[in-house]
């Protein structure tokens, strides 16, 4: 940091200036702790979706030994699935503190129909609905592990901001101040002893 003069206006300066910074450092400490209140509400979105997804898998699992068991391979591969080319769930973002996070909403879709030639299978029926569970759970999944990646790149650009106010740019001004503060007071010091000494010089003068 370059020095400056010992002037009354530049230690008011910087003392103006100093006031902002802790001013911008509080700012930046209060959205650490927001984003990092964030991150624990998405982690803990993140654990249920998956603990949610893991049940979806075990139970899709389950459905399509049963739908294959009953079928057989061949037949199974012969029911429609669902076309999902067409579909597009519905993203909603919200804005927090300057960051764009997602959730999802999937359409209602119609189970497709099952061919005249067959039977309506429930276990089929079961099938179709646990898989298209797990895709719904996967897909909710990638947005709020894209949300944690946006809110841990802030947070830790927020954190580097804030440690170098803390610890680098503050504490070199306040040892400007210091020295603009000590300056002074030598200054003041002295001006006193030039006065002091005109006066007694003055004095001793008038006694001549």
């Amino acid at each position: 940091m370059t020095e400056q003069s010992p002037t009354r206006s530049a230690y008011l300066e910087l003392q103006e200036e100093l006031e902002r910074l802790g001013e911008g450092y509080r700012f930046l400490d209060e959205k650490s702790m927001l984003l990092a209140h964030e991150m624990l509400r998405q982690l803990v979105l993140l654990e249920a979706l998956d603990n949610d997804l893991s049940e979806a898998e075990t139970l899709a699992t389950a459905a399509f030994d049963a739908a294959l068991a009953r079928h057989g391979l061949d037949n199974l591969e012969s029911y429609p699935g669902w076309d999902l080319a067409d579909v597009e769930p519905g993203v909603t973002t919200r804005a927090f503190l300057g960051l764009a996070l997602q959730s999802a909403a999937w359409p209602e879709q119609e189970e497709p129909d099952t061919p005249s030639t067959w039977m309506n299978s429930p276990e089929v029926h079961a099938c179709r609905l646990h898989y298209l569970k797990c895709l719904q759970l996967q897909f909710e999944l990638s947005l709020v592990g894209s949300n944690l990646l946006r809110l841990e790149e802030d947070y830790v650009r927020t954190e580097r901001r804030a440690r170098a106010l803390d610890q680098l740019i503050m504490p070199q001004m306040r040892q400007s101040l210091r020295h603009i503060r000590e300056k002074l007071d030598e200054i003041e010091q002295e001006e006193n002893f030039s006065v002091r000494n005109a006066k007694n010089k003055t004095d001793t003068y008038r006694l001549m």
